[in-house]
């Protein structure tokens, strides 16, 4: 516990560099994973964070989230809301393995789109030739 709260300490702390530097523009996203797998994304405008407790609250220009701090996994900037990242149509006709965050394999596939599909709610990594990409399906 002592150690997350450092680490959305420091989290805190690089939200308030990326504001003062217009970071918004870059990464207009913050993205929030739990253990269950599911991740929550919100806008950077305006966003702010406080932590009470064994909870932390987020606040943007739209919405307010709450985290219980002992079940997030992860929370990190990105440009993309969607939870998808780095699809590229390289990838796409390519045969694909999938696997769990905690690298079990759970399939090969015909391709990126048809292990998008099949997936169900969920992070995992798709790996095609020598690239690997980690993907949320939501």
């Amino acid at each position: 516990m002592k150690k997350f709260s450092k680490v959305v300490s420091a989290c805190i702390l690089m939200l308030t560099f990326f504001q003062n530097t217009k970071a918004e523009t870059t990464f207009p996203f913050l993205t929030f994973l739990t253990q269950n797998g599911n991740s929550t994304t919100m806008s950077v405008t305006s966003l702010s964070m406080t932590v009470s407790g064994s909870t932390l609250s987020v606040t943007n220009a739209e919405e307010t989230k709450s985290f219980q701090l002992a079940d997030l996994v992860k929370m990190y900037f990105s440009n993309s809301s969607t939870g998808i990242s780095d699809i590229s149509s390289d990838t796409e006709s390519q045969k694909v393995d999938v696997y769990t965050m905690n690298g079990i394999h759970i399939g090969q596939f015909a391709s990126q789109t048809e292990a998008m599909k099949a997936l169900t709610k969920g992070v995992y990594i798709i790996k095609s030739n020598k690239k690997s990409i980690q993907v949320a399906v939501q």
